[in-house]
């Protein structure tokens, strides 16, 4: 009966876990366990009808295979929509998301990263230090410093495996919430796929995937809940004010933990679409759970005139999930049917026709829009962030942007050329070596590139070719300021500047000191030769002998 021992609850019943089992050992003979088998899940497990679940998925198990060997029939699905038994939750997670082949082909990864990083610091160990704390903190595990830990290493480990993405806000949450059922290294896979594969960009620094499917359930509430739609742009309410959090946190977050697992079940089985299901009917998880949320809730959204009462609600309704949905009804099985059966039915019958074809469609129509929009706002905060821009103006120091962008995209930085290091101050910023410089280059300076015209025998094009010089390689160095030997926006604004708005005779000297290399005030005779060779390498392209004259005759006179 439900609530009763059963054998593939028990921990210690070595025999029955080698059966079908809850917990079983892995290549080393440990077993993989969450902190639920130690500090208890959460729910009661007699209301949850844990026993029954597990019954359930003995039999399945037995049946049709485990771990590798699971083979997924409609049968499957049909038993994750009932619920993952707790002590099943976590192999089923890295089992249905992928992550435990990563887990198999890459063994005592997730070891090495920690034992190799041991006492290094980071902008992203900093960060992860301030959210520890704030990661389901009414969880018993993360009162407690064993809980904190594992925290802190699996997030640790991430961040110096992916440095570029290194550590977001909300995947504290996530990973606070895997290592409840999972052990630390089936929760770095874990992580490793979601950030990756099934929610790609969410957690990066732009959220640039959270903000695009933001804009795609915005559109799939326009299609299926024109109503609501009309009425939220009416009264200025912003359905993202709710709704991001949803995305984010898997609604980890904004539902009961009892059923925000439901949702992730149904998550790591059936894809992202989910999320949108979900949000249409109370408008919280994916494209299914979160449009069932909104039509739920569709009388009461209706009335509300303002963001707060929209949060209001939502929160009001979370809270009531597992009340009845029917709680006057004379039918004992009608009233047993709590709001979040409700919300599953609607989420997959009447949003059904919310498909992963239909997700991909519409990021495609969104992409460049969210994109751009992105880029816009990366352009201006960078501006903004300049410390010195001298008499540039803004349009100036965007246009050097644009064109530094451009070269990137053209020529990506090689070496000590990264885009995702930080400044002085911590914020990120963005850095290029020396072949994305002379890209940039060739933009900017005629001398910098050769243009050959090139002809089919129908038309005639200009083919511009970047060229190497060890004067370009004298501005690299002369501009690295913070001798990172990568030059940053502020580097290259304020190298222009010290050469673009000079005299004729401030220009003289600022060639001058640019080949003085021992910068003792005088130039050798190879530094006279070296000079010599630059102004003819400048001027190779002018028409006529003129400039062959002058540079001989500044050599006669420098000799």
């Amino acid at each position: 009966k439900d609530g009763e021992t059963s054998p593939l609850v028990d921990v210690g019943a070595t025999a029955a876990a080698a059966k079908v089992g809850v917990e079983d050992a892995d290549d080393g003979g440990e077993y993989h366990k969450g902190l639920g088998t130690e500090f208890k899940f959460p729910g009661d497990a007699k209301k949850l009808r844990e026993a029954s679940k597990i019954k359930l998925w003995t039999a399945y198990l037995r049946a049709h295979g485990r771990h590798l060997t699971l083979a997924r029939y409609p049968q499957c699905t049909r038993l994750i929509q009932v619920g993952l038994p707790n002590r099943l939750r976590g192999e089923m997670w890295e089992t249905l998301s992928g992550s435990l082949y990563l887990r198999f082909a890459n063994p005592d990864v997730y070891h090495s990263i920690l034992k190799e990083h041991d006492g290094k610091t980071s902008m992203s160990t900093e960060e992860i230090e301030k959210d520890l704390n704030r990661s389901l903190p009414e969880y018993a595990a993360y009162q407690t410093e064993q809980g904190i830990s594992s925290l802190r290493r699996v997030l640790t480990a991430y961040s110096w495996k992916n440095p570029e993405l290194g550590y977001c806000q909300a995947m504290n949450i996530l990973t606070a919430a895997l290592l409840i059922y999972m052990s630390e290294e089936q929760a770095f896979w874990l992580l490793e796929v979601l950030c990756d594969r099934l929610l790609p960009g969410y957690y990066s620094p732009s959220m640039h995937g959270t903000l695009l499917d933001q804009r795609v359930f915005e559109a799939l509430v326009q299609r299926c809940l024109p109503l609501i739609h009309d009425h939220f742009t009416s009264v200025d309410v912003q359905l993202q004010v709710a709704s991001l959090p949803w995305f984010l946190s898997l609604f980890i977050n904004s539902m009961p933990l009892i059923f925000a697992f439901r949702v992730i079940d149904c998550f790591f089985a059936m894809g992202p679409k989910v999320l949108f299901q979900v949000g249409s009917l109370s408008m919280s998880l994916t494209p299914h759970f979160s449009l069932a949320i909104l039509k739920i809730n569709g009388e009461k959204l209706l009335e509300i005139q303002d963001d707060g009462a929209f949060i209001h609600l939502m929160r009001d309704y979370f809270g009531s999930l597992g009340d009845s949905a029917h709680p006057n009804s004379s039918d004992p099985r009608v009233k047993n049917i709590t709001n979040f059966q409700e919300l599953l039915l609607v989420a997959f019958r009447e949003f059904s026709i919310i498909t992963d074809d239909t997700i991909i469609s519409e990021r495609k129509r969104f992409r460049a829009n969210v994109t751009s929009t992105l880029e816009s706002f990366s352009k201006r905060a960078a501006i903004r962030n300049l410390k010195f821009t001298g008499r540039f103006s803004k349009d100036q120091c965007g246009a050097i942007y644009d064109l530094l962008f451009k070269a990137i995209w053209e020529e990506p930085p090689r070496g000590n050329g990264v885009t995702g290091s930080v400044d002085s101050t911590g914020r990120p910023e963005t850095r290029i070596s020396m072949n994305t410089f002379k890209q940039f280059l060739s933009y900017v300076v005629s001398w910098a590139r050769n243009e050959v015209i090139v002809s089919n025998g129908f038309q005639q094009r200009i083919q511009r070719d970047v060229v190497d010089h060890a004067l370009i390689n004298r501005l690299f160095y002369s501009w690295d300021y913070s001798g990172k030997g990568a030059l940053s926006l502020q580097d290259i604004v304020m190298g222009l500047e010290g050469v673009m708005f000079n005299d004729l005779m401030s220009n003289i000297e600022w060639f001058f000191t640019l080949h003085d290399k021992d910068k003792d005030g005088s130039l050798s005779k190879d530094e006279v030769l070296q000079l010599s060779e630059s102004l003819l390498f400048i001027f190779r392209n002018e028409r006529g002998d003129a400039y062959l004259g002058a540079v001989s005759r500044f050599m006669t006179n420098a000799f």
